[in-house]
């Protein structure tokens, strides 16, 4: 069984013209919206979510579009606080982090050189831990 000829040129036909119908229905939901001033849910054309929030706004009273503003304004200002707050937990976390690290390596120095039988005194002398810690490891 051969290929006719012609498939190709219907291939790449049937190609533009769904590409073509693509390209036309996503101008017609702009036409829709433009004309109606209203974006339907199934709409889905590049740059049309943010012309629906626009009309949002350009339906809104005086009134309403300072309640809007104000929101946004506010809302800014928790994001904000909550990216202050959540920086500083993190670098405080991560200070303590450290602080515990340096205690946990004092012990493991400690507890290797009491192995080895060095007198509690210089061990608590250069650890800086007590000598209680030190007769309890």
């Amino acid at each position: 069984m051969s290929v006719p000829e012609n498939f190709s040129t219907l291939s790449l036909m049937s190609e533009e013209r769904t590409i073509n119908e693509h390209i036309r229905s996503k101008f017609d939901e702009w036409i829709y919206t433009l004309k109606n001033s209203v974006v339907k849910k199934e709409f889905s054309a590049a740059g049309l979510q943010e012309a629906s929030e626009k009309l949002d706004k350009l339906k809104m009273s005086k009134e309403e579009l300072a309640a809007y503003e104000k929101f946004l304004i506010d809302k800014q200002c928790i994001d904000s606080a909550f990216r202050t707050t959540r920086a500083d937990a993190f670098a405080e976390g991560k200070l303590i982090g450290k602080a515990e690290g340096k205690v946990e390596e004092k012990l493991e120095i400690a507890k290797v050189l009491k192995s080895k039988g060095i007198d509690v005194s210089i061990i608590s002398e250069s650890t800086g831990l007590s000598e209680e810690e030190i007769r309890c490891l």
